[in-house]
């Protein structure tokens, strides 16, 4: 390192002490130069000392020292010395501002990694147990997540006080501490369940408490590691989720999803799946207790978690098992919930809950259960109910729609509410597989109009921004005959952003119409609307081919669209004659050098000198445009 480096590291050091907080930030951030500059030993016998005097200083200090302290493992002599960083960070994680406890821990997590199982022994487990019981419950709330990390390279002991000090921490007096040490318990779990056991030791256990660091794959390994998660953290689970605070019952939720899938949900007692969603009855043992909270839940006080569960269901329903009669009969709690935000939840993943149960289930109970919220007073249910009738469709197949989904989705499409209208259209691709476009089409049509000259102009851009989904969805043929005309009519629409958003509209439809359409069809409408009395309409007229433009070939515009711009030169409104001139401009690079010489140009230098000066810039700008391009040319 030179001198001026060193010079330049010893100023980032003395800087670590000045009064101006940006420039300690500065230097702050720059942690790793300095211990680069100053070498391992340095670095372990003065600049962490220093740092553990500075763990009082502002937030956004600690919270980029907590960072930093995380990169400094290759820096301070190699892994057999990681152990100084602990006292900062352990400093750092008690501190009350959230934001650096969860750096700080995040770089706990990065130290432990690198750690030997000796020094986890000797200096982790210490520290853990120091937060653990520590007066601050900011400390306590640190503790808790940092369990996981190292458990699988702790010996047998000292697992097990891991264990015992996580259960003091879920039953600690303070809500806040329970709701994190509730959060952490899945992660926690799954450590556990990672971590493996020993057979030798396995076959010589008195307790499930007692487990060992071997590496065995056998089934009972595996049977011992459920066996002790079933008698450690499923108690505290349950626990839990008996909390009176709703914040530490929502964890819950998450909980029931990680402890089901380590205690092996979709194989309870032997069952099969299908044996599963067949039965009338609850699972039993530890499943079975895991079941039971869910059913807590669902008629929970807190309208929060009834929510978080409505939200989570399917997700729970793949953990535990397709119990079929059971889970139709938590998802009909959920949809007569007094809260429409839960019966929102809930209505939103019936589709995904379809899948996972016998298609006799489905027909004959949750179907049935799930259209009686067409009638929601809620129009945010009804919405949301809307869009998963169309994902049924093809679950429950063309006679149950027919029969069942397509009368309660013609009643959505008559709601009054026209968000629920337009979440029906949005999915109708689903049911067009299943019944046909013709069928559905004519069903459809006149709640489209209705939609596309709604009184709210929001909800006739919307309809209008569904109309290229609908052209794949009910095939180019239909739509060809039977919307194409209110896309044009849109082009008229008293709103000014109606107006150009269809002109935009026409322009992704050609990708799905092909060119031909607008020869066909669009450019005959535009001819019309050029020569209307309503200046607007003409306005209109040269802004969709604006739109158009990169889609036109050189014969349909020499043929068809500079004829109709240019008969509009002399528009009376200058407005319409400077937009001549930006078309002008943009159909030049479609048509040769002769065509632009001799038809476009002369227009442009008469517009170049028209008396608006609005007309006369746009004039210009493109008779330039024109002019460089010739020039490139040559």
């Amino acid at each position: 390192m030179t001198e001026e480096e060193f010079a330049a590291v010893a100023k980032l050091l003395d800087n670590l002490k000045h009064d101006d907080v940006s420039v300690r930030l500065n230097s702050t951030q720059k942690l790793t130069s300095i211990a680069r500059a100053l070498g391992p030993e340095r670095t372990r016998e003065e600049l962490i000392p220093f740092l553990i005097e500075s763990t009082d200083d502002e937030d956004d200090i600690l919270i980029v020292m907590a960072e930093q302290l995380g990169l400094l493992c290759d820096y301070i002599g190699g892994p057999q010395y990681v152990q100084v960083l602990l006292a900062p960070l352990k400093c750092l994680a008690i501190v009350e501002e959230t934001r650096v406890r969860d750096c700080a821990i995040e770089s706990l997590g990065k130290v432990a990694t690198v750690m030997s199982s000796h020094q986890l022994h000797t200096y982790w487990l210490p520290l853990v147990q120091a937060l653990a019981v520590h007066d601050y419950f900011t400390a306590r709330i640190s503790a808790c997540s940092l369990f996981a990390a190292p458990y699988a390279a702790l010996p047998t002991k000292e697992r097990q006080e891991l264990r015992e000090t996580f259960a003091k921490l879920c039953q600690d007096d303070t809500a806040m501490v329970r709701r994190v040490a509730a959060s952490n318990l899945g992660l926690f779990t799954d450590a556990i369940f990672s971590a493996r056991i020993d057979p030798t030791a396995a076959e010589q256990k008195s307790s499930p408490s007692e487990d060992t660091t071997g590496s065995s794959s056998s089934g009972d390994d595996v049977a011992v590691r459920q066996q002790l998660i079933a008698s450690t953290m499923v108690p505290l689970f349950v626990e839990l989720a008996k909390d009176d605070q709703d914040s530490v019952r929502l964890q819950s939720i998450d909980n029931c999803v990680a402890l089901a899938r380590v205690l092996g949900g979709k194989a309870i007692n032997g069952l099969t799946p299908e044996a599963m969603a067949a039965s009338t009855g609850a699972p039993q043992g530890p499943q079975g207790t895991i079941f039971g909270v869910v059913l807590a839940t669902v008629e929970d006080l807190s309208w929060r978690v009834r929510w978080t569960i409505a939200k989570r269901f399917h997700t729970i329903i793949d953990s535990i098992g397709p119990w079929g009669a059971l889970t139709s009969a938590f998802l009909e709690k959920m949809l007569r919930d007094p809260e429409a935000e839960v019966r929102t939840a809930a209505v939103s993943i019936v589709s995904e809950v379809a899948r996972q149960l016998p298609l006799e289930v489905v027909k004959s109970e949750l179907v049935p259960r799930v259209l009686k919220q067409v009638d929601d007073p809620s129009e945010q249910v009804r919405a949301a109910l809307a869009s998963v009738v169309n994902e049924l469709a093809p679950i429950v197949g063309q006679e149950q729609t027919l029969e069942q989904l397509l009368p309660r989705l013609l009643d959505l499409l008559r709601d009054t509410n026209s968000e629920v209208r337009l979440h029906v259209i949005a999915k109708l691709g689903s049911i067009n597989q299943v019944i046909g476009v013709e069928l559905l089409g004519e069903r459809l049509l006149p709640t489209i109009f209705d939609l596309a000259s709604d009184e709210k102009w929001r909800v006739r851009a919307a309809i209008m921004d569904r109309m290229p989904m609908l052209a794949s969805q009910l095939g180019t043929r239909f739509f060809y005959d039977k919307l194409c005309d209110q896309c044009m009519l849109w082009l008229q629409d008293d709103v000014f952003c109606i107006r150009i958003a269809a002109a935009r509209n026409l322009k992704r439809l050609t990708d799905l119409l092909g060119h031909e359409w607008i020869k066909g069809y669009i450019l005959p409408r535009l001819n019309q609307m050029h020569s209307s009395q309503d200046h607007t309409h003409r306005l209109m007229t040269l802004i969709t081919i604006q739109e158009l433009a990169e889609c036109l070939t050189a014969d349909v515009v020499q043929t068809q669209v500079l004829p109709i711009v240019l008969d509009l030169v002399t528009d009376t409104v200058p407005n319409i004659r400077f937009h001549v001139a930006k078309t002008l401009g943009a159909l030049a690079d479609k048509v040769g050098a002769w065509v632009v010489a001799g038809r476009v140009e002369p227009y442009l230098k008469n517009l170049s000198a028209d008396p608006d000066r609005d007309v006369k810039f746009f004039a210009s700008q493109a008779f330039r445009c024109l002019t460089n391009q010739r020039g490139e040319a040559k």
